[in-house]
Order: C-alpha cells, then sequence, then structure tokens
C-alpha cells in the first residue's frame, strides 16, 4: 500500500513539476551523447527503478540495459537525465573525479543540513572528512572495544535474552542506534539517550517517504523532528566545549567524535570546523552507522540460519577465541583481529547485498567520459552490486563464498581496485569502515556464543527503499545455547577415586607437569577429569591462569576442602570473595608494600645472622629445608607478629609444625592422626594468638593509637579503620589471617630457598657470579656487622633473577583449585556448578611456545632488555587480584639469606642426585644434607 501511494505521488508530482532541462533541447551535444533514451519527460524510467527496487532486482534492472546500450548509457531518473555507467573505472571515476558533486535531493539536504560531507567538495571535504576520520581511525577505535562489547551485551540482556521470538532488523536498528549514541556522542543510556531516538526515528521515516512537506505527512514530521534535535545537539556541543576549557583542552580529545571534532584546531589554531558543520555531520554520521551497519548485521543473521556449514565455522572460530578469554572478560582489538573468517563471511554479504546499492553524483560542468558528453547538472549513477555481481571479475558471483576475499596468491588474484565497492573507494571511501567491523565482529561473537536460531518465514523478501527492509522486521526464532553435551572432553574416572591416584603419583615423583602435559596432548586445553572426589575441569594456558586469577568471587571461589578450613579457619583471605576479600587484601597489602617492608630489612637481616649463628655456625652437616623452614618461621614470628626470642616464639612453634603436618595429611580426625593433632594445635594456638591481639589494642590504647601503626602485622590489622572509624577486620578474620601468613610465609619462602642452595652446590657458574654480586655489595658496607639495607637489596639483580628462574622450574606451589559457584561458559564449554578448576603454574612455565629452551635453566631470560613473557604466562606467586601480598617479603628473606650463606660459607650435596617428593609442597629426602664449610674470612667474625 505504501508503495503504491509513493508511485502514486510521485507520478503526480512529476506530471506537475517538469524541469526547465527537459524545455530545452540538447542539440549541442547530439552524436556527443551516450546511447540510451531518457523516456517520457520527467517520468523516465522513474517508475522502472522504483520497481526494481522494491524486488531487490536493481543489478538485473542495469544488467539489462548495459546488454542492450553498453556499459555507459542515458536514462531519465527522478526527475533528472541521468548518465549509467558501469566497471571498476567508473567507480573509481565516480569516487575520484573533482567535476562531479555529491549533491543531494534538496529534500535529504533539509534534513541532513547542506554542510555535511555528502554535500561537500574539494578543500571542504578533505578539511571535514580529515576531521571525521581523526576519530574514527584504527588507532582511537581500539580503545572503545570494550564500550562497543559492553553495549552489545546489555542490549542483548535486555532485548533478546528471555524471548522466543524476536524482529531482528529493528532489534540491530536499536543497537547501532545506541553504539553510535555511546561512542560518537558521549550520551549515556537514560532519558536524553531515548529521547534523541524518538526524533532520530521521525527523521529516518521522512528520509525514506515522498518528501512533501505537509502537515502530518512523514516528511514534514521528519523536519520537526530535525529543528527539535538542532537545539539538543547545540547544547550537546556546548557542554563538551566547556568541558574541554575546564580541562584546559588538555583531556582525552578522542572521548567520543563530537569532542574530537571540537578539539582538532587549523594550522592558526582556529577551529577546523564550524558549529553547524559538527551539526550536520553528526546527523550525517548517525544516519549512515544507523542503516549500513544494521543492514549487514541483519543479513549475516539470516545467512547463518539458512548456511549451516558457514555457522559451524564462524562458532569455531569464535570459541577459539572465547576459550582464551575469562570468563565475562571484554573483547579487545587483538581478539577482533583473530576474526578473519567472520569478516570475510560479512564481506561476501556485502559484495551480494551492498548495504546502499545505488550512488548518485551530479555533474558541476560538461564532462568527457568514454567518448561520450555528460552535460553539466546531469546526474551519473553507478550500481555497486553491478562489478560485485560481474563474472568477469568474481568468479560464479551469484554462489557465496568468503574464500574469494582470503589472502590472495597468484591462482587466486585480489579483484581489480574500485570493482568492491560496498564502502565507497578513494577519497569517498566511508569513513566509518572500521566502526561497522567492530559492530558486526563483537555482535557476531555474542549472538553464536549465546544463541541459536531460526527464520519464522523462510522465504521472507526485502524490498530497498532505498537500503533493505525486510517485511515484518524479519522474524526468528531465537533459543539460548544448551550446552548438553559441550562438557569439556577427558574422562571422570572411576567413581570418587577418578585420576586422583595418578595426580598423587606425579606429585610424588615431581613429574606433575608431565601428567598435565600428557591430558593436553590428548585431550586439547581444557579437558575434565575427577581429582580428590569431585568432578574437575583441567585448564591450561596464560588465558586459563588469567581466569583463574582475575574471576569474579560470584562465579568461581577459592573454597579450600573443609580439612583445611577447620586447621586455617574459615576467615582466612583465600575462602573470601568479592568485597570481603577486598578489604582483607587491602589490610594485608597495607602492611607488606615495599614502602612499609624496607624499615624491617636490618630485623631480616639480624635474625638471618642470628640463625646462622645458631644453626649452621661450627656444623659440618646440616639438613638445609627444616633450618630453613625454622628461620622462615622466626622471621614471621618476627616481623609479622612481634614475637621475640624467647619462651613464647618456642611454644608457638611445635604448635605450627603440628598445624603444617595436619594440613599436609589425610584428613581423619581420629585420636593421634596428624591431623587430630593440627586441629588439637589449632584450638591451643588461637587463646594465644587472642592474648597477643588484645595486648597490642591495649598498647595501642595507652599510646592514643598515634604509635607506629605498621610495628607488626597484627598491630597494623588492629589500627586499619573503615570509612566510618570502625575496626576493618574481625578478630576471627585478622587470627585467621595470621594463621594463614605463618603457613604460607613458612613454606614458600624456605622451599624457595632450599632449591637455591641445591642449585649452587651443583652449578658452580652461577654461584660464581651471585658470590661476586654479594661480595660488591658487602665491599661497600663500613663492616660486617653493618646490616644490609633496602638499597642493597635492590642490587642484588642477578640473585634475584637467579631466584626467579628457579620459580620458574619449580614453583613452591604447582596445584591450584578453585570451585565453580555457577555454571560457567569458558573456551566453548560448560564448567558446571559445584566442580572443581584445576590448573598447574608449572604448565605454562614449562611451555616452550612461551620460554624458549624451558628445560634449561636460565636467568638471562629474565634481564631486562629480554622480552617479556606473555602476561599471566609466570605465576609462582599468583596474578591480579589474586596476586600473593607477601611476594615482597619472601624477596627479601630470599636475598638477606643468600647474602649471608654465600659470604660465610662454601658447601657442598652429600648426596648429588637427591630427589623431593611434593606433599603437596616439595619435601627433599633427609631435609637436603649438605656439608658446609665456613669461608676463611669470616671465621674470625664468627670466633669473635
Amino acid at each position: 500500500m505504501d508503495f503504491m501511494v509513493v508511485m502514486t505521488l510521485l507520478l503526480l508530482l512529476m506530471l506537475i513539476l517538469v524541469p526547465i532541462l527537459f524545455i530545452f533541447p540538447h542539440n549541442k551535444y547530439n552524436g556527443q551523447l551516450p546511447p540510451g533514451s531518457l523516456g517520457l519527460p520527467v517520468i523516465g524510467q522513474s517508475i522502472a527503478l522504483l520497481t526494481a527496487m522494491k524486488a531487490d532486482r536493481v543489478e538485473k534492472w542495469i544488467q539489462e540495459r548495459v546488454s542492450k546500450h553498453g556499459p555507459i548509457w542515458k536514462a531519465s531518473l527522478l526527475g533528472y537525465p541521468t548518465v549509467v555507467l558501469h566497471g571498476p573505472t567508473a567507480n573509481k571515476f565516480m569516487y575520484t573525479c573533482e567535476e562531479l558533486t555529491n549533491t543531494q535531493p534538496p529534500s535529504l539536504s533539509r534534513l541532513f543540513g547542506p554542510k555535511n560531507i555528502m554535500e561537500l567538495s574539494g578543500n571542504d571535504h578533505k578539511r571535514v572528512r580529515t576531521a571525521v576520520v581523526s576519530f574514527l581511525k584504527v588507532e582511537v577505535l581500539k580503545q572503545y572495544v570494550a564500550k562497543v562489547d559492553e553495549e552489545i551485551l546489555h542490549h542483548l540482556q535486555t532485548h533478546w535474552h528471555g524471548k522466543h521470538e524476536v524482529q531482528v532488523q529493528p532489534l540491530i536498528k536499536t543497537l547501532t542506534f545506541d553504539v553510535i549514541c555511546s561512542l560518537l556522542f558521549g550520551i549515556e543510556r537514560g532519558p536524553q539517550r531515548e529521547k534523541f531516538l524518538s526524533l532520530f526515528h521521525d527523521m529516518v521515516k521522512g528520509l525514506l517517504s515522498v518528501p512533501i512537506n505537509l502537515p502530518f505527512t512523514k516528511y514534514n514530521r521528519a523536519i520537526i523532528a530535525r529543528k527539535k534535535l538542532v537545539p539538543m545537539l547545540i547544547h550537546l556541543i556546548h557542554e563538551k566545549r566547556e568541558a574541554l576549557k575546564e580541562h584546559n583542552q588538555q583531556g582525552d580529545p578522542h572521548k567520543d567524535l563530537i569532542t574530537s571534532l571540537l578539539s582538532i584546531r587549523d594550522d592558526d589554531g582556529l577551529p577546523m570546523m564550524s558549529e553547524e558543520e559538527i551539526i550536520d555531520n553528526i546527523i550525517t554520521v548517525m544516519f549512515a552507522g544507523y542503516g549500513t551497519t544494521s543492514v549487514l548485521l541483519t543479513l549475516l543473521v539470516r545467512l547463518l540460519a539458512n548456511n549451516k556449514s558457514i555457522y559451524s565455522n564462524i562458532v569455531r572460530e569464535q570459541q577459539e577465541i572465547s576459550r582464551n578469554k575469562a570468563s565475562k572478560e571484554a573483547l579487545t582489538w587483538e581478539d577482533l583481529t583473530k576474526m578473519q573468517y567472520t569478516w570475510r563471511v560479512a564481506t561476501e554479504i556485502t559484495r551480494i547485498n551492498p548495504p546502499v546499492a545505488l550512488s548518485f553524483r551530479r555533474a558541476k560542468q560538461d564532462i568527457e567520459y568514454g567518448g561520450f558528453i555528460i552535460p553539466k547538472g546531469w546526474q551519473v549513477l553507478i550500481s555497486m552490486s553491478m562489478t560485485h555481481m560481474d563474472d568477469n571479475i568474481f568468479q560464479n558471483p551469484t554462489m557465496f563464498d568468503p574464500t574469494r576475499f582470503e589472502k590472495h596468491t597468484s591462482s587466486q588474484p585480489p579483484p581489480p581496485p574500485f570493482s568492491y565497492v560496498a564502502f565507497g573507494g578513494g577519497p569517498r571511501m566511508c569513513p566509518g569502515i572500521e566502526l561497522t567491523k567492530i559492530e558486526t565482529l563483537v555482535m557476531t561473537h555474542h549472538l553464536v556464543k549465546t544463541f541459536t536460531w531460526e527464520l519464522l518465514k523462510k522465504d521472507e523478501s526485502f524490498k530497498r527503499v532505498p537500503i533493505p527492509e525486510f517485511d515484518q522486521g524479519f522474524f526468528f526464532l531465537f533459543r539460548h545455547k544448551n550446552y548438553n553435551g559441550q562438557l569439556p572432553p577427558g574422562s571422570l574416572g572411576l567413581p570418587l577415586i577418578g585420576q586422583s591416584l595418578g595426580l598423587l603419583k606425579a606429585l610424588k615423583g615431581d613429574r606433575v607437569d608431565k601428567w598435565f602435559h600428557e591430558g593436553i596432548t590428548k585431550y586439547g586445553p581444557v579437558w575434565k577429569a575427577s581429582l580428590f572426589g569431585y568432578p574437575t575441569v583441567v585448564l591450561h594456558g596464560p588465558t586459563a591462569n588469567k581466569f583463574i586469577y582475575t574471576y569474579d568471587g560470584n562465579i568461581l571461589t577459592n573454597t579450600q576442602p573443609p580439612s583445611v578450613s577447620r586447621i586455617v579457619g574459615s576467615k582466612n583471605i583465600n575462602e573470601l570473595s568479592g568485597a570481603d576479600h577486598k578489604r582483607v587484601r587491602a589490610a594485608l597489602v597495607s602492611f607488606l608494600k615495599p614502602e612499609v617492608l624496607k624499615k624491617y630489612v636490618a630485623k631480616v637481616d639480624e635474625e638471618t645472622k642470628h640463625h646462622l649463628q645458631l644453626h649452621w655456625h661450627g656444623k659440618h652437616e646440616v639438613q638445609v629445608q627444616p633450618l630453613i623452614k625454622i628461620l622462615t618461621f622466626n622471621l614471621i614470628c618476627s616481623l609479622l607478629f612481634g614475637i621475640e626470642r624467647g619462651p613464647k616464639r618456642e611454644k608457638m612453634l611445635p604448635l605450627f609444625q603440628d598445624m603444617l603436618e595436619g594440613l599436609l595429611s589425610i584428613p581423619i580426625n581420629f585420636p593421634f592422626t596428624k591431623y587430630n593433632r593440627g586441629i588439637i594445635a589449632r584450638k591451643k594456638l588461637v587463646p594465644m594468638l587472642m592474648d597477643l591481639i588484645r595486648e597490642k589494642r591495649e598498647l595501642l590504647k595507652e599510646i592514643n593509637q598515634q604509635g607506629d601503626p605498621h610495628t607488626d602485622l597484627i598491630t597494623s590489622f588492629l589500627s586499619i579503620r573503615d570509612g566510618d572509624g570502625s575496626a576493618m577486620m574481625s578478630e576471627a578474620e585478622i587470627i585467621d589471617n595470621i594463621i594463614l601468613v605463618m603457613i604460607a610465609g613458612y613454606d614458600t619462602t624456605s622451599v624457595l630457598l632450599t632449591f637455591l642452595v641445591r642449585l649452587l652446590a651443583n652449578t658452580k657458574s652461577i654461584c660464581s657470579t651471585i658470590v661476586q654480586e654479594q661480595q660488591e655489595i658487602a665491599s661497600n658496607k663500613t663492616s660486617e656487622e653493618t646490616a644490609l639495607t633496602w638499597e642493597d637489596l635492590a642490587k642484588m639483580k642477578n640473585t634475584w633473577r637467579v631466584a626467579t628462574e628457579m620459580m620458574r622450574i619449580n614453583p613452591p606451589v604447582t596445584l591450584s583449585f578453585r570451585r565453580a559457584k555457577q555454571d560457567i561458559e569458558y573456551g566453548g564449554f560448560l564448567i558446571p556448578k559445584g566442580w572443581q578448576v584445576a590448573f598447574s603454574a608449572s604448565m605454562t612455565h614449562m611451555d616452550d611456545s612461551i620460554f624458549q629452551n624451558p628445560t634449561m635453566f636460565d636467568p638471562t631470560r629474565f634481564e631486562n632488555h629480554a622480552p617479556s613473557p606473555p602476561p599471566f604466562s609466570y605465576v609462582p606467586f599468583g596474578g591480579g587480584p589474586r596476586m600473593c601480598p607477601g611476594i615482597e617479603l619472601a624477596k627479601m628473606e630470599t636475598l638477606v639469606m643468600m647474602h649471608h650463606l654465600v659470604r660465610r660459607f662454601t658447601w657442598e650435596l652429600l648426596n648429588k642426585d637427591v630427589s623431593f617428593k611434593r606433599v603437596p609442597m616439595p619435601e627433599f629426602d633427609q631435609g637436603l644434607l649438605v656439608r658446609v664449610k665456613p669461608l676463611k674470612e669470616t671465621m674470625v667474625l664468627y670466633e669473635a
């Protein structure tokens, strides 16, 4: 009905308004005009063209006339004599010729505005295009991928989730409008954006209507909508101009398109664009981005419903990208660059169905082209689909074949320049092509990840008015993806037992990485198993590490087995998530940050020297690992709890050792079992810690809380207050986290130091470089008794690189577990609620695609000039918000101990091939027995 009304009004308009150009014949061009007929005055071939557009047969309509007249012919279209051109050369002529203007019909200019980029030519076109492109170029748009990702996820959640049927085209138009508002105009979701949308819809309807400006017509409503929209845009421009002034024009000039256009200055420091030009081009960009991207996405959704092979290929590509993403992690520009097949599919869609099928220009003067004259004032027309569907250019052009846009070879050369022109070409190339690409790829990624769909009307057609419009907006039946059958590959094995015995055996033989690698080789980087009574998804790779360490606590929890919680306590930081985890972690970090720890170097130095004097000096043989555990316990007591050497510390040590043995034992709570002794030890230790907390709380009151809040960790915990002045941590939280820090600091640092002692006994070259570095530091001290300082530790770069490489090959903790609190999609697979998630740090540490020659001990790989490994590939201390807060304390203890060891002793292993097992921390046979010999230059010091 609408089409018949359009045709009737157009016919009446043409019969009434006969242009002057038909009154005056073109006698002077006789013999020089292209072949063809202008037909009836005014009407010409317009009705035939509009009929072809309605049926999406424009290329057939033009091809009939190309066959009759050749690639250059004349017609009368939409009231103007027109020269129709065909071929890549014609496309190039259209997009590069300065004698052609892009003048739109007056009805369009009235809506877009006379200063829009399509109306401009010459220097004005270059100036405005440069300003628009400055925002839409790749290096700027890269930073907005996450924003587009967020807008699309919100759109899908609001309009698609929970729906059984959706009208695709109207919804995707809403999405593209929202993205435009957010990125280009900086208008966030809310009433202002909704008001913009209503006016914009009226303008779009008017743009595609018969341009009769009578009350209540669509065109009239569109003009009114523009009049309302312009003051809103002016107000928006003024707001952003003031914001620029407030920031002294030092803010981000690419915050949004309007800010970018306001920021650009010419060589004289003046604004490059007037306010009128900004408004008209904002409206133009709104129309261009709204129409073309929504058409492409709608056609893509239709294609994937009809072509299962292409759908499967896209799903496979997107799943591969998801596999390397953490849950709910936003897409990045790097992710989009991997979607090469998806974009080839989109490119092929725009070849067969370009969003804009016809492009008009106007001759500013008489132009000679192809041996014919194009008279001044005549239109020039091309149809993009004509070269797109030319079998001389694209083989089998009616066949949908994304491979034609793969990297070209001699056997498959690229199409000639200006033969694929879905986005224009040359200086008239659409500046928004990269934004269209971002929107298309991000939307496709989330659609195929989240839904499957089918057409409700298999043969639904579209008409061009002038861009494709589907009947009924294109109805689809949508379903959420069902993950049945999409559990990771692998086997859960026998009930309860599963693969636990195999993993325990690998732990005992220090072959965990080999055990994991066998699973990866067989199943890939995501696989399932049953470990320690729980179904488990095993993950591998830097992305998996990132997923583990950056998870939302509402999705993945660090919950330990109940047996562990019973000894360590339920309020320790490993058990917490969300705001509680952040709060307790902030309290821990406030004490363990470098600026606080700096003042404790001398204390660590003194404790270390006392330990060596007591346990190493005068001995011929020592068990390294047990002794270093005693040292790390003493350092914890001194620094973190403020307990000096004496009966209290000595009473705590056996209780602590019983707790640790209980943690690493079979959790059977029968009398006389290690686990039972561990529980009893905690019960005895907690009252002692409560007394310690009360002592320190009273001490704080006595000094009116003006003392040093960083005297020790307990005092630091007691001193921290929230915004209301209340204690940030409860007494139960303080106790549980004190116990956790004791266990964590006791074991991990002692393991690292034990491995270093073994390494230096076996590798003389590395030992020599460390000795040389430490002697250089000692030579700058006034005496042997002078304590080390933070500045001294900063010079021990080679020693710490050796320690870093040691943790790469032998991380103290090689296994980590988490628990899924809800169903999680990761890497295209389902991790069901309640399942464990496991990974091994040593797997990325020993991955030869990350670390070259990973089995070779090479500290130089951590030098400043060496390339850094990818994020989350080196994780002995965890990563992200789950990075171990005690890393600087461990570093300080390690460097101080190594300094004094190599300066005072030489040693050799009593058992050259001594081995260790993981239970789950490395434990050396006989505690790593070494024969110790004091260095002559330090004997005087000890004897004194």
